[in-house]
């Protein structure tokens, strides 16, 4: 029994998708080559055309789903409403860390896609999913210091800079860890730290003119 034209269809993008991912982590988004992609997926490049508008728009489908992924976990945990939805839950070090190693393993689960967003920082709809991270972010600790020491945002020693460097520095550490290819043990080890030098540094700000 042949199969229906749709379910074709699916197999050919999810098989393209598969490729591209693979090749965009091993060469990078720059070298990979769309006839490259489409001759190891086993199609033309009509076939590419016909799903995706270009290598660009390739890109934007293969990291598409593992960045709505971790955004939906950074917004939940680490978003601009998260201090009042988890009011006090991030009341101590450990829970603190517990969402952070959640994090850290939704990236390690998603290896191909992380190494892909690693290796192409510049890439436009790299570029805008890390951008959206770090507003979120930003957003999460400005909700803080409203609720614990609003004078700060008045505070000479404050700008609209010190919250946007401090949500990057947050990002690049777990992006770093990543990198390291460590085993669990260690992980968990790195991961506390990073937890505890970030807490340290947001405690030190929020203690000015409190």
């Amino acid at each position: 029994m042949s199969r229906k034209a749709g379910t074709v269809s699916e197999e050919t993008r999810a098989r393209l998708l598969e490729t591209a991912s693979k090749e965009f982590s091993e060469v990078g988004f720059q070298k990979a080559s769309l006839r490259s992609i489409c001759s190891k997926a086993g199609v033309t490049t009509g076939a590419l055309y016909f799903f995706f508008e270009g290598k660009d728009d390739l890109m934007a489908h293969v990291i598409g789903p593992v960045c709505d992924k971790l955004f939906a976990y950074v917004r939940e945990y680490y978003g601009s409403d998260a201090y009042e939805k988890h009011r006090g839950f991030f009341a101590t070090e450990q829970q603190d860390y517990e969402s952070a190693l959640g994090l850290y393993r939704l990236i390690q689960e998603n290896g191909q896609v992380a190494s892909i967003l690693l290796g192409n920082r510049q890439h436009k709809a790299v570029a805008a999913f890390f951008d959206e991270v770090v507003d979120d972010l930003v957003g999460y600790l400005k909700s803080v210091v409203r609720a614990t020491n609003p004078n700060l945002l008045e505070s000479p020693q404050y700008d609209e800079y010190t919250l946007q460097w401090l949500a990057r520095v947050q990002m690049d550490a777990f992006l770093g860890l990543f990198e390291l290819n460590m085993d669990d043990e260690r992980t968990n080890h790195q991961v506390r730290l990073v937890v505890r030098s970030f807490r340290g540094a947001f405690e030190a700000l929020l203690s000015q003119n409190s």
